[in-house]
């Protein structure tokens, strides 16, 4: 089984949402995203992640927070791509905006 799958999306006005799952049980991943062919220059990359403390980890009504997505923090911005760490057993959405 891959380690980390992926799948790009593009909406009506422009913006490509990056769907990735890493489905590593212990270690972070770090990726690098190119964004050959993407349309103008100067991306804005935002993203939120779901992640949670153990591979079946779930929310119920004691704990409704055990899981839920946050901030994907430390998107590192270069010409023409990205950089970004995904933690152990997560799934993220990465929106990008080109102008």
């Amino acid at each position: 089984m891959p380690r980390v799958d992926a799948s790009a999306s593009r909406s009506a006005d422009g913006r490509i949402h990056l769907s990735i799952c890493h489905a590593d049980l212990e270690d972070s991943v770090d990726l690098e995203v190119v964004l050959d062919g993407a349309p103008g220059a100067c991306p804005c990359v935002t993203g939120r992640v779901l992640t949670g403390p153990a591979p079946d980890a779930h929310n119920t009504f004691e704990a409704p927070e055990t899981v839920i997505p946050v901030p994907l923090e430390e998107i590192q911005l270069d010409k023409g791509s990205f950089r970004v760490r995904l933690p152990a057993m997560s799934v993220a959405v990465v929106e990008i905006k080109v102008t």
